[in-house]
């Protein structure tokens, strides 16, 4: 896949907004009115914030190169949202849709840019300068990546039947993962 409607570099750019503006129709139909609304906003907060912003729609923003599109990686979490390796499938695409975005070499274990199948212009990323990322939406939009809890005491299995969570017992949802720079391991003494 491939960002599309680039253009050159940006250096201004240090925020951006990933959405999936599709997903969210699909999840609120009757809230058409209020989608286009959030929609409007983030144009305008992208337009008018310190610092510029961009948004990356990943309903709209990308082409797709061979079989793979944003829907069919979403499609298998969709059908299957209990499975933590399919929701950390679309989390995976959504950090490397960051990378692509703000990076010119990808970083983490087995590092790869999946969605940015060409050359950046002048050997850069687009968005050389982001220092923020917003991600418009919560897990059921956007998931975060399931990792799991390796803590001893108060480990999250132990609370499983307490809690009203569409997780498997023993992961943790987290988010912070998406967009960084490291591998981030979670730190039970944190």
């Amino acid at each position: 896949m491939r960002i599309r409607n680039i253009g050159p570099v940006d250096t201004s750019i240090e925020t951006l907004y990933i959405v999936n503006s599709e997903l969210m129709r699909q999840r609120y139909p009757t809230s058409t009115q209020a989608i286009s609304d959030v929609i409007d906003s983030l144009n305008y907060l992208a337009f008018v914030s310190p610092g510029n912003g961009r948004i990356i729609d990943l309903s709209t923003d990308l082409n797709s190169l061979g079989s793979e599109t944003v829907g069919s990686i979403y499609s298998g979490w969709l059908a299957n949202q209990d499975n933590p390796l399919a929701a950390n499938r679309v989390a995976k695409f959504i950090d490397n849709v960051i990378e692509a975005a703000t990076r010119r070499t990808p970083s983490g274990p087995n590092p790869t840019f999946d969605v940015y199948n060409g050359s950046f212009v002048n050997d850069r990323p687009p968005f050389p300068n982001v220092k923020n990322i917003v991600l418009v939406g919560g897990d059921s939009l956007l998931p975060f990546f399931r990792i799991p809890d390796l803590t001893t005491i108060a480990n999250e299995r132990d609370y499983a039947a307490y809690l009203d969570a569409e997780v498997t017992p023993g992961l943790i949802v987290e988010d912070r993962p998406l967009g960084a720079a490291l591998q981030i391991r979670h730190d039970p003494e944190r």
